[in-house]
């Protein structure tokens, strides 16, 4: 009775989740991989549609279900009502569905989500490169729909978009929550789904109230859910603290900068801000900050539908590559230039 409870409460939150995009700090230009410690195995872009953007860390451990999809396919159209479907029938399961679409702008995907009543993110792969990385093929009018899957390990393989259910269960195996959401009351569901997707800022509010309950589930499980947010935030902080003492200053002013942002309203996010505004007095680091927001500015508009503004773009990236050529920026410059 109790799974059934759940299941019906988080039919609800998985809404919420899919529309929001599993929110989490967006990537910084040359930032390290999300979860500290590891290499992401998959490296998403950085435009999405229909929601904020999304980070490996929110999904690591959980399944992805990944639906690539021609926009101008009328029987794609009709295939959303039965997707959807599907994401209810597996919304209590640690699986997110994403939509992906290749070449197309954000602005006219939100238009389409729009018109299907499409609840899921979007994410936009403007030069088709995590479409290369799928091996799905040039998702065409001749190749409308294709499907795939992201495992708990954080490894992209071919699903079939033939066999939905198949290709579900592939990616869910191995996937759990973080906290068993069976020992979660109800009333605190929607902390437990901020904490599972990282939204840990969000999650605060609701976890400081159900630390002070005379419910003593709803303490049991504010505490739990603390616990494993402060692991988190301890683990993070350490990272960035690791690599400051290996001397990679942008890298541990990033991590710091992730942790004071995602840990927004706990002691965390405090020692960080704090760690970060020593850091930032540095003359050096101010520089390489300085030519990575200069950067990340470009790097937007290299993919814009106006070719004059393309072109004053990647002009743009290359004097930056050409005064900074041992910077971050300008590593991060060449790629993006290279890989256009």
């Amino acid at each position: 009775m109790a799974r059934k409870l759940i299941r019906a409460a988080w039919v609800l939150l998985s809404i919420e989740v899919f529309a929001a995009g599993c929110i989490v700090p967006r990537p910084a230009a040359g930032q390290p991989p999300d979860e500290p410690g590891a290499t992401a195995a998959v490296e998403f872009p950085t435009v999405w549609a229909n929601g904020e953007p999304i980070s490996a860390e929110s999904l690591r451990g959980k399944g992805v279900f990944l639906y690539f999809f021609e926009e101008n396919c009328p029987r794609c159209r009709d295939r959303w009502p039965l997707l959807m479907d599907k994401a209810a029938k597996y919304a209590a399961d640690p699986i997110v569905f994403v939509a992906v679409n290749s070449g197309t702008s954000k602005h006219e995907l939100e238009q389409y989500a729009r018109g299907v009543n499409l609840t899921w993110p979007i994410l936009v792969d403007q030069d088709r490169s995590f479409e290369r990385r799928a091996d799905v093929g040039e998702i065409s009018l001749q190749n409308v729909m294709q499907a795939a899957y992201l495992s708990a390990g954080g490894e992209l393989r071919r699903g079939d978009w033939s066999d939905i259910d198949g290709t579900i269960r592939a990616a869910l195996a191995g996937a759990k929550w973080n906290v068993d959401p069976d020992r979660i009351p109800a009333e605190l569901l929607p902390a437990w789904r901020s904490v599972e997707f990282c939204q840990y800022a969000e999650a605060r509010p609701a976890l400081v109230k159900g630390l002070a309950s005379r419910k003593e589930d709803v303490k049991a499980a504010a505490e739990k859910l603390s616990d494993f947010v402060e692991s988190r935030s301890a683990r993070d902080l350490a990272v960035a603290e690791a690599s400051l003492s290996e001397g990679h200053k942008l890298r541990a002013y990033q991590r710091y900068g992730v942790i004071a942002e995602k840990f927004a309203g706990y002691s965390a996010a405090e020692q960080a801000a704090a760690a970060r505004r020593e850091l930032a007095k540095d003359p050096g680091l101010k520089k390489e900050i300085v030519s990575l927001k200069q950067f990340e500015k470009q790097r937007e508009l290299v993919y814009s539908p106006k070719q004059a503004v393309r072109e004053k773009a990647r002009a743009a990236i290359q004097k930056l590559i050409d005064a900074e050529p041992a910077s971050e920026a300008a590593r991060l410059g060449r790629e993006l230039l290279h890989k256009k």
